[in-house]
């Protein structure tokens, strides 16, 4: 399913860093009407995977173990080449190098993958009419969940816009997010999301998410709490930039806490997540794996 599965990780993929203060003569200028903005940003709303569905690109995850008393232990990095595919689960995640080294069974992966893309294809040619439409509705259904989630996001916050601030040279409009806490949640994703609380930046020209801070305002339970839990305090932080200088895209995502899995092991997370060398999704770039380095 596309997408709102990854509500959450776009919400827990989301801490509080000022930014810079913007020109004088920007902060001059009047807010925009707070009713109209949110309006057409609502527009510009869409899922994050939907977007680098369009997009190879190369994701660095750093993530960083810790002892008891919030020490560094361990610190492992990972370097993936994303590789979206005409399905969404055809996306090929491709695992470049673990701690600067390349995985040995890199090639045997990459063959296992175009042999798993040639069966989809080989499936899709002799698909009939009914699976056809069966395939077709599940996409649709999965769109209409999808909106119904976007439109419960705007309506379990109160949303208050609270100023003006400069992010990499563009202006944006702040807002606080405060979850509603008598809203009764009609989606799974927003009876999760609505335990956070945070501040959202849109860029005031083109009404896209800049950046998204989120914390976690009371423990949120997955799984009734058996598979995972999320303690209070955890927080995260996405970042999002023009790729191309046409289409808005995430750049960067650090997400910290701490979690109980399956009622027993803690664990203290600091991920971090960065995105870039996003090129336009072509035929050539489907099917083109690049040497690590």
């Amino acid at each position: 399913m596309r997408p709102c599965t990854h509500a959450l990780a776009a919400v827990v993929a989301l801490s509080v860093v000022a930014a810079p203060s913007a020109p004088r003569a920007q902060d001059a200028l009047p807010l925009p009407d707070n009713k109209a903005f949110l309006a057409e940003t609502v527009k510009h709303l869409r899922s994050n995977d939907l977007v680098r569905s369009q997009y190879v690109f190369r994701q660095t995850d750093t993530r960083v173990s810790r002892d008891s008393s919030g020490r560094a232990k361990k610190t492992d990095v990972k370097v993936y080449e994303v590789f979206p595919g005409p399905d969404p689960s055809l996306t090929y995640q491709r695992l470049i190098l673990v701690n600067g080294v390349a995985p040995a069974d890199l090639a045997e992966k990459d063959r296992a993958q175009a042999a798993k893309v040639n069966r989809w294809a080989d499936q899709r040619a002799r698909e009939g009419v009914s699976a056809r439409s069966a395939r077709e509705r599940k996409r649709a259904e999965d769109d209409r969940h999808e909106a119904a989630v976007v439109d419960e996001i705007l309506a379990l916050y109160r949303i208050t816009m609270t100023g003006r601030e400069w992010i990499a040279g563009r202006s944006a409009i702040r807002f606080t997010l405060d979850p509603r806490r008598d809203y009764e949640a009609k989606t799974d994703e927003a009876a999760i999301i609505r335990k956070f609380a945070g501040r959202a930046w849109i860029d005031e020209e083109d009404h896209e998410l800049a950046r998204l801070e989120m914390e976690v305002a009371e423990p949120v339970s997955i799984g009734l709490g058996i598979i995972a839990r999320l303690y209070s305090g955890s927080h995260a932080r996405i970042e999002r930039a023009k790729a191309d200088g046409e289409i808005w895209v995430p750049t960067r995502s650090h997400f910290v806490g701490s979690a109980r899995i399956l009622l027993v092991r803690r664990i203290d997370v600091d991920l971090l997540s960065e995105f870039g060398s996003y090129r336009r999704l072509t035929a050539e770039t489907a099917t083109t794996f690049t040497i690590p380095r």
